[in-house]
């Protein structure tokens, strides 16, 4: 288990302890980014810390555990898991920790408010745009993320649930899921074309398994054979769509969430209302002319 603490903001205003799922990916960099600015502009002192790897959730736990001993007096996280945390996140909010989700929901009911994508949404909308490029209909790579991440569980299930109605025929080759690492999307990507030579596009519901993903498409010589549909905004993302490897790709606003996530912390400290569902952004690029309208990203890093 391995926590890394990568910043704090000193100031007079309350202390927000940030919890992301992991911290190398670029999501949570630019979640970072707006949770600091967020601090800034109110006074808070927020303490940026997560785990190394995003499904290592007892790590998490371990984070929030030492917040609550710290008495710190706001969390903003990100759950690894739908369930896991709440035992703890309730003895926080006992302790009068005000507690504030972002990016995937759970089951936390003390909630002060719940800032994230409508991820359902944007799985469905990636859907509807990569079928809409097989007009022949075939074979659809399904590429799951991770058990009880109720996120990418809700692009999965919006992307299944864009499926067109018969006469066109699609048939879903689903994955499973294929874990954390960008090394595990690019060898099953391999694996699943190989096995399935037929197959005519492909999806990914998250950052890493895109990047993975993207690697093998190319490596497999495919690009521009298949279609290939996304999630999140890389440097890979960037160039493959500069190449027209990758046909779209369905990008959030973390920067937003962390933003937001912070701002309704601070909101909910000083005694005032808080929205129980924040909604932020997302966003189809199908090209680079696409990125140009999107605000809000942060600097790739």
């Amino acid at each position: 288990m391995l926590v890394m603490i990568l910043s704090e903001a000193r100031a007079e205003g309350p202390r927000i302890l940030v919890i992301p799922k992991g911290v190398r990916v670029q999501h949570w960099k630019w979640v970072r980014q707006g949770a600091m600015q967020a601090g800034e502009e109110r006074g808070a002192e927020v303490i940026f810390r997560g785990p190394r790897e995003s499904d290592d959730y007892m790590a998490q736990l371990q984070i929030i555990k030492n917040g609550i001993e710290d008495g710190v007096d706001a969390m903003v996280i990100a759950p690894s898991h739908d369930t896991h945390a709440k035992d703890l996140l309730e003895v926080a909010a006992h302790k009068g920790i005000k507690v504030v989700i972002i990016d995937s929901d759970m089951e936390f009911e003390p909630r002060v408010s719940f800032v994230s994508s409508d991820n359902y949404q944007a799985g469905k909308r990636a859907g509807t745009y990569l079928f809409s490029l097989l007009p022949d209909g075939g074979s659809v790579i399904l590429l799951r993320y991770m058990e009880n991440n109720a996120s990418t569980l809700a692009r999965e299930q919006g992307f299944l649930d864009a499926v067109p109605p018969f006469p066109l025929s699609i048939r879903i080759i689903d994955a499973g899921y294929v874990g954390v690492s960008a090394g595990n999307g690019y060898y099953k990507t391999l694996e699943l074309f190989r096995e399935h030579p037929e197959a005519v596009a492909v999806f990914s519901p998250g950052e890493i398994t895109t990047v993975g993903m993207l690697k093998a498409v190319k490596e497999l010589g495919l690009a521009g054979k298949v279609v290939v549909v996304g999630f999140d905004y890389t440097k890979e993302i960037h160039e493959s769509l500069a190449t027209g490897l990758l046909q779209g790709a369905m990008i959030q606003i973390p920067y937003e969430m962390g933003y937001q996530g912070v701002m309704a912390a601070c909101d909910a400290f000083e005694g005032k209302p808080v929205a129980k569902r924040i909604v932020t952004e997302t966003v189809l690029v199908k090209d680079l002319e696409d990125l140009k309208a999107i605000k809000g990203i942060g600097r790739l890093q």
